[in-house]
């Protein structure tokens, strides 16, 4: 039982770390934390044939509300699980 609860826990973990971690990675551009290196040979960029949608629109808004909600949701259960874990019941 303690292993099941253990990768559970594991698991939210993993995948709160990742949903956050993707969130931060995208509001990073590599090229303003110097993580590009020098040897990039500049292009043109392409004529634009897409229509823009703005970014920061009510429902991406609501998406990272809801990942981040989710993220320490998962956290805090991975925290009171391994807390009671760990815990000496007197029975």
């Amino acid at each position: 039982m303690n292993h099941t609860r253990t990768a559970i826990s594991v698991a939210a973990l993993a995948v709160s770390a990742t949903a956050l971690g993707a969130s931060t990675a995208a509001a990073n551009h590599p090229a303003e934390n110097g993580t590009v290196s020098g040897a990039l040979i500049p292009h043109d960029p392409p004529s634009p044939k897409t229509v823009e949608i703005a970014v920061d629109d009510t429902t991406s808004e609501a998406v990272q509300a809801g990942a981040s909600a989710l993220g320490g949701a998962g956290i805090a259960l991975g925290a009171v699980l391994l807390y009671r874990r760990r815990q000496v019941l007197d029975r």
